[in-house]
């Protein structure tokens, strides 16, 4: 699974942005909002990001953004390596180090949350999940490994299947772009995505509930004022706590 680098979508920018302008450690601001950003490899995730982020500051909201992997510490550098066929890791020594990479930023991702600072994601741990089942492996023990793991509150998945991702500039430059493969990858967050809608049903209050919103092909153009409005809404009712329950709920449903 690959996070392309772009303009829109650098590390350093969470990493700098602890306590926005204006803002100090103690005051009584609502934390920013987690979104996350799935899809299959070359599905436009960041082009998304950037649109939606641009909307954002526009409306006055405080925003960043993060990559997964983050190819800038020592776990990403490996996976760098790996995605450009440099190395070799097995299956699970892969999935592991994915999820490392994810623990090493929580602390500066908590923090920049509750200054205030809304955080949106490229990918996170339910890329993680599906790229090691489209591998052939159980969906439960994927799970495992982010247990526990900082839970967004809201989730977008940019329906677009391998066919179309196969034909779009620069697909194939990294070790899982193959349409082949990415037929089984979106088949994972298929399965994926209906256990986390099941988890959904009565099992928190509406608060504390993470948003599932799927943005399909024929939606595209629509889709970054749809996705804003999805954010100021959800915005309106998130609690100051953050929660660290990821895959829970799903666990229990397995």
């Amino acid at each position: 699974m690959s996070t392309h680098r772009s303009t829109n979508c650098q590390p350093s920018n969470l990493q700098g942005s602890e306590y926005p302008e204006g803002r100090r450690k103690g005051d009584n601001v609502t934390r920013g909002l987690f979104v996350v950003i799935e899809g299959l490899d070359r599905a436009g995730k960041d082009t998304m990001i950037g649109q939606v982020v641009a909307l954002l500051r526009q409306a006055g909201e405080s925003v960043v953004v993060q990559a997964f992997p983050d190819r800038t510490t020592k776990s990403g550098a490996v996976l760098d390596r790996f995605l450009q066929r440099e190395l070799d890791l097995s299956d699970w020594d892969c999935h592991r180090l994915y999820a490392e990479n994810r623990k090493e930023l929580e602390e500066v991702l908590c923090n920049t949350l509750l200054a205030g600072t809304t955080v949106i994601c490229s990918r996170y741990a339910y890329s993680g999940v599906a790229y090691t089942a489209a591998k052939g492996h159980d969906m439960r023990r994927c799970m495992e490994a982010d247990k526990g793991l900082l839970r967004p509150d809201l989730v977008i998945f940019l329906d677009v299947d391998a066919s179309a991702v196969a034909v779009r500039t620069g697909f194939g430059k990294e070790r899982y772009e193959t349409q082949d493969f990415q037929v089984k990858v979106y088949t994972a967050f298929q399965t994926l995505w209906e256990l986390l809608r099941n988890s959904q049903n009565g099992s928190q209050d509406e608060e504390d509930r993470t948003t599932l919103l799927t943005i399909r092909p024929e939606d595209i153009s629509e889709a970054p004022k749809q996705i804003l409005q999805a954010i100021l809404e959800r915005k309106k009712r998130v609690r100051h706590t953050l929660c660290r329950d990821l895959f829970h709920l799903e666990l229990n449903l397995c």
